[in-house]
């Protein structure tokens, strides 16, 4: 499997497509490539995307908290 994606992120809709791409709103996904270089190593440079720190999903947040 080669890696299509920007970054580390592939479009969780077209898997075939980086996140993101065109007008496309579909969510991110991680890179499911094997060798994706950008989920390498014990700090994947994918997690470093200043976007990751502001947008996670609804589910992931932890009841009471303020967000």
């Amino acid at each position: 499997m080669a890696c299509h994606c920007a970054d580390g992120w592939i479009c969780e809709e077209h898997p075939d497509q980086p996140w993101p791409h065109g007008n496309c709103t579909g969510p991110e996904a991680p890179c499911a490539a094997p060798d994706c270089p950008w989920w390498k190593g014990s700090a994947p440079a994918a997690l470093g995307k200043s976007y990751w720190t502001n947008n996670r999903r609804r589910d992931e947040v932890s009841p009471g908290r303020d967000h």
